[in-house]
């Protein structure tokens, strides 16, 4: 009788992904998967005695071909498929990692993947960045094997091979953690190699476009080359174009945050406001905002609401800047796309701590310090702030109460 809870682990690995590889299998309950198949891209030895170490089922496959010259993680992926044998599969990338407590969710997961009629399961990628979860993503994790396969040379995704029955599930725990070893330059760098020579032969794929225009973003944006981030801004703007079968409008309003951020913030890693931003930038920047707020899906994310919030900032108009930052509370933080967890609490909370503060209305921006706080539960600075506007309130209720007395026959005290 056929073993209905069969599950797999695929994973593929390249070039100096011995250690990042070893880490990640060492965080998994290797033990909860009936095959572990790695596929290698580069024959070093190194990488070839980390597999070792954990299967007997690893393969190699060169990376560059003539119809892929510069890679083809699809193609890789695709093989590691093949070589499976189990009904379902979940995948990781080699700087991925498990932790103990979604490791004990797994048998659960293998019970409920053969009691559902989904070929797609989905959950959350927790991306690490700079000491902490900058972003939460939802990634298609377990696929059936039968009736799925992987497409794109980069940023390639599962998808069934005939009807699509994908479901976005809440997996109860389960979520994978991406940490870094190797710097993120080097990645993006393959990308756009792989990116550039598949948008010659398929010059009219939107998705390749859209992939080509964000890795070029990241690549301008982060060297300040202007040149670059025009090229993404250009390809970015044709992508909007494109009817929302071939582009959903979610992409669509991502690409607004993404050349919005990218005007405002630059490679500020910690979205300071700028008060010299170009005022010719600062109102593209604006375009693009209201751009991504004119479509429905615009009220899943917060970044629409503190960039323009910002904007008005910036030009000196606190009323509607303090309106729209307050406008994120409620917006749910769901793991779609470009969302950054500190646009969902942490940056609004601060940006009207001190706007209310530099206001003079120290009311507001002690009530706000209650909000920073939740974020920065030890910061000395916000501590040594809200006694100084605890002082600046007693001043100025004093000074009323003054005001008040001088125009009253006697003494408020007294009354």
């Amino acid at each position: 009788m056929e073993d209905r809870t069969m599950l797999a682990l695929n994973m593929i690995v390249g070039k100096d992904d011995h250690n990042e590889l070893d880490r990640c299998l060492n965080s998994v309950d290797l033990k909860q998967f009936n095959e572990i198949v790695i596929v290698r891209t580069d024959p070093c030895t190194e990488l070839l005695a980390v597999c070792e170490k954990y299967t007997t089922k690893h393969y190699f496959k060169e990376w560059a071909s003539k119809e892929f010259p510069y890679g083809d993680f699809g193609g890789a992926r695709n093989l590691a498929l093949e070589m499976t044998k189990s009904k379902f599969i979940m995948w990781l990338d080699a700087d991925d990692i498990l932790t103990n407590d979604v490791n004990k969710t797994i048998p659960k997961i293998k019970e409920n993947l053969h009691n559902c009629d989904y070929d797609l399961l989905s959950a959350d990628y927790h991306l690490f960045e700079n000491g902490s979860v900058s972003r939460i993503l939802s990634r298609v994790r377990f696929f059936r094997r039968e009736t799925c396969h992987w497409v794109g040379a980069v940023h390639e995704q599962v998808r069934p091979i005939e009807k699509e029955k994908h479901l976005v599930v809440d997996l109860k725990g389960f979520y994978v953690t991406h940490k870094k070893i190797k710097p993120h330059e080097l990645s993006i760098d393959r990308n756009l190699e792989i990116l550039s020579h598949e948008l010659v032969k398929n010059p009219d794929d939107s998705n390749i476009k859209l992939n080509y225009g964000n890795e070029l973003l990241s690549f301008g944006g982060a060297s300040k080359n202007k040149e670059i981030i025009d090229k993404s801004f250009k390809l970015l703007k044709e992508c909007l174009n494109y009817p929302d079968e071939e582009i959903h409008p979610i992409n669509k309003v991502m690409i607004c945050i993404s050349i919005a951020m990218q005007l405002l913030y630059g490679k500020n890693l910690l979205y300071n406001i700028s008060y010299s931003i170009d005022k010719k930038d600062l109102k593209i920047a604006e375009n693009f905002v209201r751009i991504g707020m004119s479509f429905d899906e615009y009220s899943k994310f917060a970044e629409l609401s503190v960039m323009l919030g910002d904007i008005y900032n910036i030009r000196g108009l606190a009323t509607k800047a303090l309106n729209f930052y307050n406008d994120v509370k409620g917006k749910k933080f769901d793991g779609i796309g470009t969302q950054k967890t500190a646009f969902y609490g942490d940056i609004p909370a601060c940006r009207s701590l001190y706007l209310c503060y530099e206001q003079g209305w120290y009311e507001a921006a002690l009530w706000y310090s209650n909000d920073v706080l939740k974020y920065h539960p030890k910061d000395k600075e916000i501590f040594k702030l809200r006694l100084e506007l605890l002082e600046k309130i007693k001043k100025k209720d004093s000074r009323c109460l003054n005001t008040l007395e001088q125009q009253s026959e006697k003494p408020l005290s007294s009354v």
